[in-house]
């Protein structure tokens, strides 16, 4: 039913202003999947009222949402909003706050989202691997765990791993392992041969690993055509395969002489292994038997070497 609306006098509409205090509820049960939903809700109502030619504040228009349990699955919402200052002519004020409140609540619920399927807990623990369980291949099954496990941010994680059982020896005891979501791989195995040059892994360090599931690793060598010169390598693996980074015994990238240690492998997401190394041999002098080296795809580069000039400023480096 349409109610007259009549303007009324200045005075009047001033006392309508400082004395209007309105407050209207409903109840209806709603299919809410949580309660938390009533923020987002008051939400809507405050930043909908704002629209109006006459805004209600949003610090002097409170929100509630009350639930109850019906026992059906569902819940019992009792909501409400309580208006302060909004200017109301006579008559009109329960007709116009209902409009706006319903208004408000229908477009509020209307926005909600469906509710959301089951999903597993945030934080949950799963075992990756365990004492007893078969490597990804090769004889065996682990026997115990070396040093703390390199995780990516794809979720992968590289480990070294002792193994025992049948078909084990002292020979082949030591693996390096990658395990993902795609599954389980060997990185390198005590025994294997290395990708470059004589002999066979004869220990493995724990692995380094970057965000492309590639891992760098430092191993001892042993076998035939190993000698104390060329005992100690560096190695990347990858989906593609392993390659080697560098051996002692191989000549330096740039300068005299040739690699005589191996220190500090750091690999980034692109591949790339920086590391340093002492040299020796000919045109070597304590003036210039260490460098800073950096290997990639397109082959290895010296980045510094002691005796060079500082790249600013007067001097030479001492010591790297």
């Amino acid at each position: 039913m349409q109610q007259r609306m009549t303007r009324p006098g200045r005075k009047q509409a001033q006392n309508d202003e400082a004395d209007t205090i309105s407050e209207y509820s409903r109840s209806a049960s709603v299919d809410f999947t949580s309660a938390s939903y009533a923020h987002r809700i008051a939400a809507e109502v405050n930043a909908a009222s704002r629209s109006f030619r006459s805004p209600l504040r949003a610090s002097s228009t409170p929100f509630f949402l009350r639930a109850l349990p019906t026992g059906r699955g569902a819940l019992d919402y009792t909501w409400g909003v309580r208006l302060v200052g909004l200017i109301l002519y006579p008559g009109q004020e329960r007709l116009m706050i209902r409009t706006l409140i319903l208004s408000l609540l229908l477009a509020a619920v209307a926005a909600l989202p469906a509710a959301p399927s089951a999903a597993a807990p945030i934080g949950t623990t799963s075992v990756l691997v365990q004492t007893g369980d078969a490597p990804p291949a090769g004889p065996g099954t682990f026997t115990s765990f070396l040093n703390a496990p390199a995780l990516n941010d794809a979720g992968q994680v590289a480990f070294f791993g002792f193994l025992g059982g049948a078909g084990v020896t002292l020979a082949n005891n030591e693996g390096l392992y990658r395990f993902g979501n795609a599954g389980a791989v060997q990185i390198a195995r005590k025994g294997d041969a290395p990708p470059a040059g004589p002999g066979n892994f004869l220990s493995l360090g724990s692995p380094n690993l970057n965000d492309a599931g590639q891992a760098v690793f430092v191993a001892d060598l042993g076998g035939a055509g190993v000698t104390s010169a060329n005992n100690v390598g560096f190695y990347r693996f990858g989906d593609a395969g392993t390659v080697q980074i560098a051996r002692t015994g191989d000549a330096a990238p740039a300068g005299p002489g040739n690699f005589t240690s191996l220190n500090a492998p750091t690999l980034n997401n692109a591949g790339q292994v920086a590391f340093s190394a002492g040299l020796s041999g000919t045109g070597v002098t304590p003036a210039n038997n260490e460098g800073l080296f950096r290997f990639g795809d397109a082959g290895s580069v010296q980045i510094a070497r002691t005796g060079g000039a500082a790249p600013a400023g007067p001097g030479n480096f001492l010591g790297l």
